[in-house]
């Protein structure tokens, strides 16, 4: 939100996706600061909805709630022309929907916690390596909060993306 926020006081058109709703599902799609109107919500959906239909008669399989969301995300920005678009993972990152972003202009991990770990894993050493999925070759990463062992799960990731990396708490 605060990243959405920088870029709309500085005049960019701002895409953002994120997870989950408070109260309903359009806020998960936002264009310029403004949730998708139902009108929109419901012509992205039948559109997405039709692509996911076509991929299952060719063997695939529907895509999940998340990954249609993020899909109806997407082309609601490709339709209203983002220059930006701020993405937040829905669970984890390095198996996530928004990780097939493949170009980003930075990622960003915020802090680490012990949840999800039936998916993510049950150590936060565990957990910080599918968070540190997100860390894309020769993309800047900002890190929130890190300590010991999973500051050094991220400075070896990003070593191995050839990634220049900053921690919050250097920042001055």
């Amino acid at each position: 939100a605060y990243m959405q926020a920088i870029l709309l006081f500085e005049g960019k058109r701002v895409g953002f996706f994120t997870s989950p709703h408070l109260v309903k599902l359009n806020e998960r799609i936002r264009i310029n600061g403004k949730d998708i109107d139902d009108d929109t919500f419901c012509r992205i959906f039948a559109k997405v909805r039709q692509v996911a239909e076509e991929l299952e008669k060719e063997g695939l399989e529907h895509p999940s709630y998340f990954e249609f969301l993020y899909g109806m995300g997407m082309l609601a920005f490709e339709e209203n022309d983002a220059e930006y678009i701020v993405l937040e993972t829905g669970l984890g990152g390095r198996l996530d929907a928004t990780n097939s972003f493949e170009h980003p202009f930075l990622s960003v991990i915020t802090s680490i916690g012990l949840d999800h770990t039936e998916i993510l894993g049950d150590t936060i050493e565990k957990i910080a390596g599918e968070k540190a999925g997100i860390i894309k070759p020769n993309i800047p990463v900002l890190i929130g909060e890190a300590e010991g062992e999973i500051k050094q799960v991220f400075i070896d990731k990003a070593r191995c993306e050839n990634s220049p990396i900053y921690f919050a708490e250097d920042i001055k």
